[in-house]
């Protein structure tokens, strides 16, 4: 059995919502690039079809996590809503979005074994993954920044992640140890192939991280 913890981040860049601007007077939003992240927990019995050779899948709980915030200035105007020719707007300090996936990891590992010590190895996975849950907090400006305070604002005009992703990814690393033995790897590169991580932000599908794993028993066919 496996037990892995890693993180994953992503350059993006937000999306041309059109309830958000950086001003009332145009159609400006306020693009900027932050770094949208998501951190997974892993359990995954492992099966060694060879002495090199080994499959793993299980269950993995990932949440992601991602702000909106303007690129220059302070604040942004939300769009509360049109009555006739007028248009009413909040302003906010920014928004924070954090999401939860259940999925079901699929992984092939190769092991290079030797005299070598750690014992080097690389893997390839995919992670067909659901969405339990989002939550998006709207965060109100105030003159003062230690006044920003929390607010309720009508989240159904923000766009949501989609309800099922599937992230591929490659990484390579050392195991330390031989029947009780941990891991440590590089993620490079970790790609959304189908789907998106965030309603706020476009991550590029491409990211890289990293992973801790601690092996407590093998299971061998």
């Amino acid at each position: 059995m496996n037990i892995s913890a890693g993180a994953n981040f992503f350059g993006t860049n937000h999306k041309d919502l059109d309830i958000i601007r950086a001003t009332t007077l145009n159609e400006f939003r306020g693009k900027t690039t932050n770094i949208g992240s998501s951190y997974n927990l892993s359990f995954t019995p492992e099966y060694y079809l060879t002495n090199w050779f080994s499959f793993a899948t299980g269950l993995c709980i990932s949440r992601t996590k991602g702000n909106y915030k303007p690129w220059v200035g302070n604040y942004l105007y939300f769009k509360s809503r049109e009555d006739g020719y007028d248009t009413y707007y909040y302003r906010i300090a920014s928004i924070e979005e954090k999401s939860v996936y259940v999925g079901i990891p699929l992984e092939f590992k190769l092991t290079i074994r030797g005299s070598h010590r750690p014992t080097p190895y690389v893997r390839i996975g995919a992670t067909p993954s659901f969405r339990c849950r989002t939550a998006l907090m709207v965060y109100e400006y105030q003159q003062k920044k230690s006044q920003h305070s929390y607010t309720v604002i009508n989240t159904k005009k923000i766009p949501q992640p989609d309800k099922f992703i599937v992230p591929v990814y490659l990484a390579s690393g050392f195991q330390f140890g031989h029947e009780d033995s941990y891991c440590v790897e590089i993620t490079f590169p970790y790609i959304v192939a189908r789907g998106s991580i965030s309603g706020l932000q476009d991550c590029g599908n491409l990211g890289g991280g990293f992973r801790l794993t601690y092996q407590f028993s093998k299971i061998r066919q």
